[in-house]
């Protein structure tokens, strides 16, 4: 059962084995953060082609979304099973850069609460 402990180092903050007796604990990974990115004007989906980074003190973390897939609309999760202040930033080609501020994760009675923002892009001029 150590080794087994050992392989779950994410979830740290959660008993792992009480997950099999207890309601909402898992061993599901949860994001911190999501990301919806659209167009600000037309609202259609920019989440392809899309980098999304969160950044909490020391702690950071960076998703690059294909540009060639297909789908619909996608949340980019970020910072899994990680709380604190976020600063969350989003970049896309041919849009100016958006930025959010003081985004709160905080913990659940096991996992992460997850904080899901809508990044609204502004085309470049």
């Amino acid at each position: 059962m150590a080794a087994a402990a050992l392989a779950f180092p994410a979830l740290a903050g959660c008993d792992v084995f009480s997950s099999l007796t207890s309601g909402d604990c898992t061993t599901l990974l949860v994001p911190a953060i999501s990301v919806t990115v659209v167009d600000s004007v037309s609202g259609g989906d920019l989440s392809h082609g899309t980098t999304a980074r969160a950044r909490e003190g020391s702690f950071a973390d960076s998703v690059t979304t294909p540009a060639d897939s297909s789908g619909g609309p996608l949340g980019i999760a970020l910072a899994w099973e990680h709380t604190g202040v976020f600063h969350v930033s989003v970049t896309h080609p041919g849009y100016i850069a958006w930025s959010q501020s003081n985004v709160r994760v905080t913990k659940g009675s096991c996992h992460v609460n997850t904080v899901r923002l809508v990044a609204q892009l502004v085309r470049v001029p």
